[in-house]
């Protein structure tokens, strides 16, 4: 059995961290606590301090020297962004940062590999949502905390074309990201 992981120790109150680093399409930020990661910024973000929750410590930055699974989570997303694509379904992400409607949605998310794409409506149908909560769905993916690693980029509207996107750059970098894994869109 393999000691754990400082990202799956038990919560406690210490402070958050973040590190900044750049990628082929600029600089990301990666936050994390002991409990997981609890968020992902792709490039155009908010700067981690304005984040910080009032009578909260701000997020600490370890962007000159992140621990080593960090550092190594970084340097998966800085290939995956230039092309050799990962899977990162296996990252440890803190749950407790989204409701369990959200955290259903968003780990369904995880099965849609690289390269692939699925609609609002084949995800409700994936958790046994009912009919109709396309809606509900499209809600629980653009309050996604973590772009990129949790593919949120990967859903269609149910014809197939582009809809939102809620991260900076909205569809374009929607649209940038799945061109990057190889998804021809239709016009």
């Amino acid at each position: 059995m393999k000691a754990p992981s400082p990202l799956s120790a038990p919560r406690t109150e210490s402070p958050s961290a973040f590190a900044r680093f750049p990628t082929t399409i600029g600089e990301c930020l990666l936050f994390w606590n002991e409990c997981g990661l609890t968020a992902f910024a792709l490039p155009g973000s908010a700067d981690p301090a304005a984040s910080a929750t009032p009578g909260q410590p701000a997020p600490v930055d370890h962007s000159a020297s992140p621990p080593r699974e960090i550092a190594a989570l970084i340097a998966r997303i800085q290939r995956h962004l230039s092309g050799e694509l990962q899977d990162f379904s296996d990252l440890n992400f803190d749950w407790s940062r989204v409701t369990p409607f959200r955290a259903r949605v968003l780990r369904a998310l995880l099965a849609i590999g690289p390269g692939r794409t699925a609609t609002y409506g084949a995800l409700a149908q994936t958790i046994g949502a009912p009919a109709g909560s396309a809606r509900a769905i499209g809600g629980a993916v653009g309050a996604n905390p973590w772009p990129l690693l949790v593919p949120c980029h990967r859903i269609l509207g149910s014809t197939g074309k582009l809809t939102g996107y809620s991260a900076p750059g909205g569809i374009a970098t929607k649209s940038r990201l799945l061109a990057l894994e190889g998804v021809e869109l239709t016009a």
